[in-house]
């Protein structure tokens, strides 16, 4: 669980074909946001901030966070870029990422029995 403290935009651009003798080009947008951890409950980090990367586009599952607000954010570790269905996709260094497909929402919003369950962890 922790609280957004900054976000960051990079964009990616990759040649994914041909077609009609013209390059087709895929661009991927990532936000980062970073994160003031105040609870970890699985896996580790060396500092009390996590970086946290989603997709930006509007029907890319990516996860709009807002400043200020606290979170409990569901992540993992991958080094594909979003969207990239390619048998050979392009490896990118590893980073964390959620969308709006996992359980990740704003604090308040946490159903009863998940904060019960948070509680005993």
């Amino acid at each position: 669980m922790g609280t957004l403290i900054d976000q960051h935009v990079r964009f990616y651009q990759d040649t994914v074909g041909i077609d009609q003798g013209q390059p087709v080009i895929r661009s991927t947008r990532l936000v980062r946001f970073t994160f003031k951890v105040q609870h970890l409950y699985k896996g580790r980090v060396q500092q009390d901030t996590v970086s946290i990367s989603t997709s930006a586009g509007d029907a890319d599952c990516g996860y709009v966070f807002s400043a200020g607000q606290s979170y409990l954010v569901y992540s993992w570790r991958t080094d594909a870029l979003p969207n990239d269905f390619r048998k050979d996709y392009r490896r990118v260094t590893p980073y964390l990422t959620t969308s709006i497909c996992s359980r990740t929402r704003p604090r308040q919003y946490l159903p009863f029995y998940e904060r019960t369950v948070l509680r005993l962890l």
